[in-house]
This record gives C-alpha cells, structure tokens and sequence, in this order.
C-alpha cells in the first residue's frame, strides 16, 4: 500500500492524495527434471480507482545441464503519474497569466505485452556462457501530450520556444497519444580465458515502430498538427539505437593489479524533447588497477587497498556525445583510491 500527499500550488489547482494497492504471488512447477514452469500474477488499484491484473509465465527447457530453452510472456501497465492526470501548471507573465499545461484527464494506463524466447549455455569447463534471445512487445495508450484550447485567455512566452510545432500560448494536456511495437534480438558471449581473464561481447539490434491513436484535439483548427503529430511518431521510432555493441576484456595479474579495456558502440538515436538527436557513438575506456593488502579478512570479505585509472574516450572520438550532441565528451581520466575493511 502506498500513499502520496502532494501540495503545489505552482504545479496543482489543489492539494491532492494518491492511494494505490497492489498484491502479488508467485510459484513454480517443476513438471519433469528438465522443465520448469513459473507463473505469477500482480493485481493492483491506481490513484484512479482502475483495478489491473498483470500475469507472467515462463517457461523452462533443460536440453542437457549445461543448455536450456526458455519461453516467457507477461503483461505490465503504467499508471498516469499525478500530473498526467491533474496538471494545472500556470505563473504570471507582465503581459498576462502564461498556462503550461492544463490537463483534461480520464487517461488510461499504459499496458505492455512483452513476449521473448531465449537460450543460454554454458560452453566450456571454465564456465564460459552464452545468452541469446529474442523478443517482441507491444504498447498501447502511451502518454504524451495534446494542445488544447482554453476558456480564459493565455499569453505567449517569449522564453519558451515552439514545442514540436505547437504555438506556445496552447496549454498542453497529457493524452494516450500512441501505440508502439518493439522487436529485437539479443546476444551476450562472456568467455573465460585461463584463469584470470574474461571476455565480454554483447551485441543488440531493435526496431521500434509508432503510429498516432486517433487525432489531436486541435487538428480541425490547426491543420499543421496533423503533420507535426506524424513526424512526431516517426520521431518516436528512432528513439533506441537500431544497433548498439560492446567488448570488454578483463585480466587480473597475480602481483594485483587489474586491466580493463573496454569498447562501446551505438548507432544515432532521436531525443524526443531536443531538436537534433544523438550520432553515431564510439567509445574506448581502459581502467588500471593495482590492489595492496591482503584479498579477504578475516570475516571472508575483500580487504585492503587499491589504487586505479581509468581513461574513458581514450581515442578522443569526437562521436561520445551524451544527451545534448552539441556537447562532446572529451578524453578525460582521473584516479580513485579505495580503502576496504
């Protein structure tokens, strides 16, 4: 059980309280010594007063003891957060009241239908893995926002450029606004070499496809919006990278000390609430570390000392952007020392 009291004045027409309850459980069945099923179910109550079940089922196969096959599907929901539903954002401009966002309410949660099957294997003696899967969800009645006309007169802010083609003296209210389908598949090698040494690669490739439920409020009035929400869903399609990849390679020394090099890759992704979306990002780090003392106390716990660098974008790849593109992360390094007792 969870409660919220929420006081806002800038944000909410009036002081709000939100309530939710959720239960659960969980079990599993081992059918034959090779499979294995486990199925659960979570049934909740919204702020809203909207009761949802969301089950799981998994399913387990082993082909050996060192292969097996899995299957799963399961259904989950979002309930509309506070000011999704209640939002009533509005300060004073010299030249009038400026309202932000006005919602109208009534949303429906978000639900998702996730669905996947999966192998993994261990490859060798040493304990060399591979994870691979593939996957399918679904999601429907995703929140964003509508603009929306008011009774009262709103002014335009000056400070607050267009959002997404929408003139900024519109309010704008939360709406279910898409649906969407994810699909992909998913692969992690980690490979031990001798004793001491691991090597990781995973590799992703995702497609993401969005398309608008129903109209705007406004399209009637502003027939630019029909454009604007179009391209607003094509923009939400590219919001994961298409690929993305990573390689690291661990070796631990037996005097203590560590290396770690690592190697990232992803390709150009949208920002929803930016105008230029993130490139094409390559990335190398390497971490050196030397630990001092001895391994364990006498508690069994690590103990001791270690001092290490780590150089991240170690090539000065002008590709490392971060949320913003037009700022580029640098070659950068620094040291920690870490003391454990």
């Amino acid at each position: 059980m969870r409660y919220d009291s929420v006081n806002s004045p800038m944000n909410l027409a009036t002081p709000l309280t939100w309530k939710e309850y959720r239960i659960f459980a969980h079990d599993e069945w081992r059918i034959t010594p090779a499979s294995l099923l486990n199925s659960g179910a979570m049934v909740e109550q919204s702020p809203l007063g909207q009761t949802r079940v969301s089950p799981r089922v998994a399913y387990n196969y082993h082909l050996t003891a060192r292969h097996t096959l899995r299957a799963s599907v399961s259904t989950a929901y979002r309930n509309p957060e506070m000011m999704e539903e209640f939002s009533d954002r509005r300060y004073m401009l010299i030249t009038g009241t400026y309202q932000e966002f006005k919602s109208l309410g009534g949303l429906d949660p978000e639900r998702t239908i996730a669905r996947e099957i999966g192998y993994i294997g261990q490859l060798d003696d040493a304990g060399s893995t591979i994870d691979l899967r593939a996957y399918y969800d679904s999601i429907d009645n995703i929140i964003w926002v509508d603009p929306i006309l008011l009774p009262f007169p709103t002014v335009i802010n000056p400070y607050v450029p267009p959002f997404n083609g929408i003139p900024n003296d519109l309010p704008l209210s939360a709406r279910n606004d898409f649906s969407a389908t994810y699909k992909g598949l998913e692969g992690t090698l980690n490979f031990k070499i001798g004793k001491r040494g691991t090597l990781t690669a995973n590799y992703a490739h995702q497609l993401v496809r969005a398309v608008p439920v129903g109209t705007l409020t406004l399209t009637p009035l502003i027939p630019s919006l029909a454009t604007e929400f179009l391209k607003y869903a094509d923009k939400y399609s590219k919001t994961v990278p298409q690929n993305s990849a990573s390689l690291l390679l661990a070796q631990a020394f037996s005097d203590g000390m560590r290396l770690g090099i690592g190697y990232y890759f992803q390709d150009k992704v949208s920002v929803l609430d930016n105008t230029k979306g993130q490139p094409i990002m390559r990335r190398l780090d390497l971490k050196a570390a030397k630990h001092f003392g001895s391994s364990h106390n006498q508690d069994g716990k690590t103990a001791g000392f270690e001092i290490a660098l780590v150089v991240q974008n170690l090539l000065d790849d002008n590709s490392y952007t971060d949320y913003n593109p037009s700022i580029v992360s640098k070659r950068r390094g620094y040291v920690t020392a870490t003391l454990e007792f």
